[in-house]
């Protein structure tokens, strides 16, 4: 009888432990998990910002996009408008110097 009550000791003694080893293992799991939540948590925000920052790039992009084709709309115009001055310019200095010619030519005459 001496036998099983030491054994029971024993038996008593190691569910002791291990019941202590899993409650600690559970403590662990359940910090573990906190820490993964927390993580998930951050995650998740860092996430949202970084899309909100990739919207916020992509529109500037556009809008610097459609700037761009605005400002080469508006040097093509100014170019086509220089010309357009330009050939009138050579098309008044051409009548100038038909004028200047007859001129001469009358005064050369005299």
């Amino acid at each position: 009888m001496g036998i099983m009550i030491i054994e029971k000791k024993e038996w008593v003694a190691n569910y002791e432990q291990m019941k202590s080893t899993a409650e600690m293992a559970e403590l662990i799991l359940k910090r573990e998990q906190s820490i993964h939540t927390a993580a998930l948590a951050e995650a998740k925000l860092r996430e949202e910002k970084l899309k909100k920052a990739l919207g916020i790039e992509m529109e500037c992009v556009s809008n610097m996009r459609a700037e761009s084709a605005k400002a080469k709309v508006a040097a093509k115009v100014k170019l086509v408008d220089a010309r357009t001055m330009m050939d009138d310019a050579i098309k008044r200095m051409t009548e100038a110097n038909s004028k200047m010619q007859a001129a001469e030519s009358i005064f050369q005459r005299s």
